[in-house]
C-alpha cells in the first residue's frame, strides 16, 4: 500500500487506480498465482513489493490447490 501511496497521493487517483484494485484483489482471495505471475510486471510495484505479493498470493494458492472442495478462496 505504501508503494501505491506514494504513486497516488490523492485518495481519489489511488481509489480510481487499476493496479490497485487488482492488486486489492489478490490479497482478498481473488485470482491465481498463475494470473498474478502473468500480470505482476504491469502492476507498477518495486522488486520488493512484487516478492510479497507473491509470498501473500501464491503459497494461498498451493494451498487452495490441495483442497478441491472449497468453494471459493473467500471460503
Amino acid at each position: 500500500m505504501k508503494e501505491y501511496e506514494a504513486i497516488y497521493p490523492s485518495l481519489r487517483d489511488f481509489l480510481a487506480s487499476t493496479a490497485v484494485t487488482r492488486v486489492n484483489g489478490y490479497v482478498a482471495g481473488y485470482g491465481t498465482c498463475a494470473s498474478l505471475r502473468g500480470e505482476i510486471g504491469g502492476l507498477g510495484l518495486s522488486t520488493a513489493g512484487r516478492k510479497r505479493l507473491e509470498e501473500i498470493v501464491c503459497p494461498r494458492d498451493a494451498t487452495e490447490k490441495r483442497s478441491p472442495g472449497a468453494a471459493c478462496p473467500a471460503g
